[in-house]
């Protein structure tokens, strides 16, 4: 594989950098939180309510495993990082990008914890997520590109693109 693969908190702006940088490097875009949903015919957050947050992590994980494609930017759901056999196919012959946005701006830009389809446990909030994912976004990244509240996304994804050299 030769793809893009970016991973981050909910709210980072990983989709839609990704369509940026798939863009401008001439690259296919695909959003594992997609796939998801096409594969389940339903909802991220209605995998979540009716089926429970580990099958769901198991659902992500299977979609991860299997994905096979090339020459693509690769945005991930924030909870890929907890499947190791999924991150290893993805990052098979691939770059990972970690789309480092603080705490504060994350909780400025995730209103609708309740029904946007994210992996948290009932006593989760974004603090504990946060907490949970961040050593597993470093463990994973070949490169982290750091995100300001008023970055602009032409700016992150040039900064991802001059790493990328």
């Amino acid at each position: 594989m030769n793809n893009i693969v970016l991973i981050g908190m909910p709210g980072s702006g990983k989709s839609t950098i990704g369509v940026i940088l798939a863009k401008r490097l001439g690259y296919d875009f695909v959003d594992t939180d997609n796939l998801i949903s096409d594969r389940e015919k339903t909802t991220l957050q209605d995998i979540i309510d009716k089926k429970g947050v580990s099958e769901f992590l198991k659902i992500e994980g299977i979609v991860g495993e299997e994905l096979n494609i090339d020459n693509t930017v690769i945005a991930t759901g924030g909870s890929m990082v907890f499947s190791d056999s999924a991150m290893k196919n993805l990052l098979n012959g691939s770059k990972c990008v970690f789309i480092d946005v603080p705490l504060p701006e994350i909780k400025r830009r995730v209103k609708n914890i309740d029904t946007r389809g994210i992996a948290m446990e009932k006593d989760d909030t974004l603090d504990t997520l946060y907490e949970k994912r961040m050593p597993k976004y470093r463990e994973y990244a070949d490169i982290t590109v750091e995100v300001k509240q008023n970055s602009k996304i032409d700016n992150v994804v040039s900064k991802i693109l001059d790493k990328l050299k």
